[in-house]
């Protein structure tokens, strides 16, 4: 029987080329046998009862204690060897995860093509707890009964105020090049999970393609939305001749909403509801924003006379207990901080006016007497 075995990080490969099991076996030296040098410092307690003499029938690094004699089966042979383990090899282990717990998948959107023949791929966004992003893409067809797998690239990352995030927006790409079918339904899988619709599968929107026509995608509006700023920058959208502006909603404040529904009566604004619930405690959140805006209150109306340093302190204490104890809104504190910056230096321009003024009439009243 003519056998040759090669090994690499533990794993072997059997070539039987035989005509016959009575054949004597041939030795394999250790030259057949590809290990590192350094490998045998890393062997397991299993390990040490291996020969000392290279010469015996499956080469250094084999603990043939089981004589090959016993077995019918040369399978039995090498299962039955301990060699290196694929975890104590030199090269690290393939980044595996699973993506069907980790990776929040909230949107899948086609290519924008005016022919469903001419899309070359789908874009999911998603929130991503995963450690390394390692995942493929299942494609589903018509009842989930036609599918097809690609390799799931990172199209783009959002690192905006993550620093305390435990999930990260990415946006993945997925190629439907070669589909023969519409794609209906896709969701990540990581690459040693298998497709699977028990998990949870995600409807892919196809963009609706109109000529001459000016639109825009926002992004997700939630939580706070300042409804004097939102005013304003509608306006601005009018102005520059935009025709529909797509917006899509979870969780916003009662004034915002407001505001967006007048829109959406005048026809530029088109409100959808988002499509999967976004994770983490948004109630939480808004009351936070509604403290950031009360205080700002507070400081505002108290423009052009004299604010505490004590009244100061404590209202952005309250703020910032706030801020630490929910790791969110650092944007919003920062902006009203800031304007009672700018606040505090116009009050203070204003009493230099004021006190100008008032020592040139001083000073008229003494030389007029």
């Amino acid at each position: 029987m003519n056998r040759h075995i090669r090994t690499m990080h533990g794993l072997s490969e059997f070539e039987n080329d035989t005509n016959g099991d009575d054949e004597s076996q041939d030795s394999v030296s250790s030259e057949d046998v590809d290990t590192d040098n350094d490998s045998e410092a890393n062997h397991s307690e299993t390990d040490s009862n291996l020969s000392d003499n290279s010469g015996d029938e499956f080469g250094e690094g084999w603990n043939n204690t089981d004589s090959e004699e016993d077995s019918n089966d040369p399978w039995d042979v090498i299962v039955s060897q301990t060699f290196v383990s694929f975890s104590n090899s030199d090269k690290p282990c393939m980044q595996i995860e699973s993506c069907f717990e980790t990776v929040h998948v909230f949107s899948a959107v086609a290519q924008a093509k005016a022919e469903m023949t001419h899309i070359e791929s789908i874009v999911l966004n998603v929130l991503d707890g995963s450690k390394y992003s390692n995942c493929d893409c299942c494609i589903y067809g018509y009842q989930k009964t036609t599918i097809h797998r690609e390799n799931a690239f990172v199209k783009e990352t959002f690192f905006h105020n993550s620093k305390k995030a435990y999930m990260v927006a990415r946006q993945f790409q997925c190629s439907v090049k070669h589909t023969s079918f519409k794609v209906v339904n896709i969701q990540l899988a990581g690459k040693m999970e298998s497709c699977n619709i028990s998990y949870s599968v995600h409807p892919v929107l196809y963009p609706e393609i109109k000529e001459n026509g000016f639109g825009i995608c926002t992004k997700i509006a939630y939580n706070y939305i300042n409804p004097v700023y939102l005013i304003e920058w509608f306006e601005y959208q009018k102005m520059m001749g935009v025709d529909m502006v797509l917006i899509s909603l979870q969780s916003l404040n009662e004034a915002a909403y407001k505001v967006l529904r007048y829109y959406e009566r005048e026809g530029i604004a088109k409100l959808i509801s988002f499509p999967k619930e976004m994770p983490g405690k948004l109630a939480e959140i808004n009351v936070l924003q509604d403290e950031v805006e009360k205080n700002y209150a507070v400081i505002n109306d108290k423009f052009g006379s004299a604010v505490t340093n004590k009244r100061k302190t404590a209202v952005w204490g309250r703020i910032s207990m706030m801020v630490s104890s929910l790791g969110v809104a650092h944007r919003s504190a920062k902006e009203c901080k800031d304007k009672w910056g700018n606040t505090k230096k116009e009050a203070k321009k204003i009493f230099s006016v004021k006190k100008r003024d008032h020592g040139k009439r001083v000073v008229d009243h003494r030389l007029n007497q």
